[in-house]
């Protein structure tokens, strides 16, 4: 399962991988990361960035592939290529496992999708005051969610 964190500093456009932007917001706590890159990383951890290195680049032979992963120098890492000069979309993997045996409080609420959000409530009856279905607008930092129905 793959994702992309959000960060203010990223700047306009919010960069994601599909700009159609309908995905699941997962709650904080109850989701566990894998590892992140800066780039695109095919939804899989490969060997560990070293932490003193700026892997931003793609085709920097030895940062293509290579993964974040959580520690200490995590987040580091992650602010270091969100403000690169163009920086690209980041790629989250998330544990699965963990995802799954935590369901339904990995997810926080469902960004622009009706009929997501609708047979996620049903599957595990949950009723629709607590999880909303958000949109999700690319060029807001400020409030890049809101309530849909609003």
């Amino acid at each position: 399962m793959s994702a992309s964190m959000l960060y203010h500093a990223q700047g306009v456009p919010i960069r994601t991988f599909n700009q159609q932007t309908c995905g699941l917001i997962f709650r904080p706590g109850a989701a566990k990361l894998s590892c992140g890159c800066a780039q695109d990383c095919g939804a899989g951890c490969g060997n560990a960035c070293d932490p003193e290195r700026d892997c931003f680049d793609q085709a920097d032979a030895y940062c293509s592939g290579c993964s974040w992963m959580p520690g200490p120098l995590f987040s580091d890492q992650f602010v270091r290529a969100s403000r690169q000069e163009e920086p690209k979309y980041n790629e989250m993997v998330m544990d699965a496992d963990f995802w799954a045996k935590h369901m339904p409080d990995a997810i926080e609420a469902v960004t622009c999708n009706q009929q997501v959000l609708s047979a996620f409530l049903q599957t595990y009856q949950l009723p629709a005051v607590d999880y909303p279905l958000l949109s999700f607008n690319l060029y807001d930092l400020e409030r890049p969610f809101t309530h849909a129905n609003a």
